[in-house]
């Protein structure tokens, strides 16, 4: 049998080079080698061969960091005054890490994977009305515990009624785990009221982080991120699909380093969730605020509008 030719997730384009070689599942452990191909043509990184549908459970099992979130540095007054001077040098350039975007048009807002519902938990403090949607049981029966308000659903973009509408989509470190980012996207688009509001965040491959940290870098997480973005691709992206005004800043995510130094350890991925993660995690806040005022951005913040 003829096998396909490889296309780019992006693009379709099948002029590609080989980013990098045999990569191995550095976070769970799991069996298997993946290739990191290069589109030569709109300059998009994606790993094949993507994963299939039946292998997610698999590989985004209970333990999953997206559906155990911890936030003890910002869950007591001491440490979240701890955290605000700590992330002071990135507040000063790009202004406040959080996001905090009041509701407008009718207030309504989705959380694609939304995880555990932490970022529905800040949303409905906001005062948006707020739906969720998950492909993770564990992630959904957590989110609706943990925003009880909130509509969750166990399904995927594509399940999502035509008529539908919302004034925000967040997809937080979702867009990367997703083998058709375009189609995604476009979803994204249609699913938004004119004057509607994308927010994206996703690793950035571009990245000083990256680059020091090669295949131990947290954000390849390979095979479970199927693309791998730089900023340029991305923005390129945005508008190809439609949307009209990109802002682009570098996301405030010190785990993004911590978590890159425990995975150069041997065995280093089964120190995650343990109190010596957690200790460094809080070691890396503000070397990684000074890292973002510097020009890294391991992760980058992106809102695309609806005309």
């Amino acid at each position: 049998m003829t096998e396909l030719p490889i296309m780019c997730p992006a693009c379709e384009g099948q002029d590609y080079g080989i980013f990098r070689e045999d990569c191995a599942d550095v976070v769970c452990g799991l069996p298997g080698e993946w290739n990191l191909l290069e589109c030569l043509q709109c300059g998009l990184v994606f790993t094949v061969p993507p994963l299939e549908l039946d292998q997610f459970k698999d590989y985004y099992p209970a333990q999953y960091s997206s559906f155990n979130p911890t936030g003890a540095l910002r869950s007591t007054a001491v440490g979240g005054l701890i955290r605000r001077i700590a992330m002071l040098p990135y507040t000063w350039r790009f202004g406040s890490p959080n996001w905090e975007e009041r509701p407008f048009g009718q207030g309504r807002l989705l959380d694609v994977g939304c995880g555990a519902g932490m970022f529905l938990m800040e949303a409905v403090k906001l005062g948006w009305r707020v739906w969720g949607i998950d492909i993770g049981p564990v992630a959904v029966e957590k989110a609706r515990i943990n925003a009880p308000t909130a509509s969750i659903r166990l399904s995927q973009l594509e399940d999502i009624t035509p008529d539908s509408m919302f004034d925000m989509i967040n997809l937080q470190h979702v867009l990367e785990h997703l083998p058709e980012p375009r189609r995604a996207l476009r979803l994204c688009f249609d699913h938004l009221a004119p004057g509607g509001e994308l927010r994206i965040c996703v690793p950035n491959i571009d990245s000083l982080e990256a680059r020091l940290f090669g295949r131990a870098w947290r954000g390849l997480d390979i095979p479970r991120h199927a693309v791998s973005f730089r900023p340029k691709v991305i923005e390129r992206l945005l508008h190809e699909c439609g949307f009209g005004k990109v802002s682009i800043r570098p996301q405030m995510l010190a785990s993004s380093i911590s978590e890159s130094i425990i995975l150069l350890l041997p065995n280093g991925r089964q120190l995650f969730g343990s109190r010596i993660a957690r200790l460094l995690y809080l070691a890396m806040v503000l070397p990684a605020s000074l890292s973002y005022m510097l020009g890294n951005a391991g992760a980058i913040e992106v809102t695309a509008h609806k005309p």
